[in-house]
């Protein structure tokens, strides 16, 4: 990767820059077990997806921007909302946002919303990094992420990983 960032949140900073792709992947750590609700906003296109556990082989698209949003526009189109997904308290999921910037502003970020917990974006506090050989496993690729190349995970433009760290 061209860059490598530590988040303090699931969000990204906004006008970063133009023509660049990122992979933004690590550990949720639910904090109580029941149903959550995902969202999803950013500029341009955006994946969110989320596994039943650590593997990233299991990831499945739980939501996603096939255009743009504004910042924290969570309600622009229905794609962006995940169904309910049951969660563990404190068993880890693998999840993982793909995110392409084309010109303009950008931005893109991932709020949640559960047992007790109103629809906010996910804190550094329920995100844990990655570690040695999987920061950079390959993963499959969206259809909509046309610039991926070789390594499906990342797109060929520029590729960030960001990934969290808890302190």
């Amino acid at each position: 990767p061209d860059l490598e960032e530590t988040l303090p949140r699931l969000a990204t900073p906004q006008d970063w820059g133009d023509q660049y792709g990122e992979r933004i992947a690590g550990y949720l750590l639910p904090p109580k077990t029941g149903h959550y609700t995902f969202w999803i906003a950013g500029d341009d296109q955006c994946v969110l997806r989320l596994s039943a556990d650590v593997d990233p082989a299991k990831l499945k698209e739980i939501c996603r921007v096939s255009g743009y949003t504004q910042p924290e526009a969570w309600t622009q189109a229905p794609e962006q909302k995940s169904p309910p997904i049951e969660l563990k308290a404190g068993q880890r999921c693998f999840i993982e946002v793909l995110h392409k910037e084309g010109g303009g502003a950008d931005h893109v970020a991932v709020a949640w919303q559960g047992p007790g917990m109103e629809r906010q974006i996910i804190g550094g506090e329920y995100l844990a990094p990655l570690t040695g050989r999987e920061r950079y496993r390959p993963q499959a690729a969206e259809d909509s992420f046309s610039t991926v190349k070789g390594r499906p995970a990342r797109c060929d433009v520029l590729a960030n990983d960001r990934t969290f760290n808890r302190g």
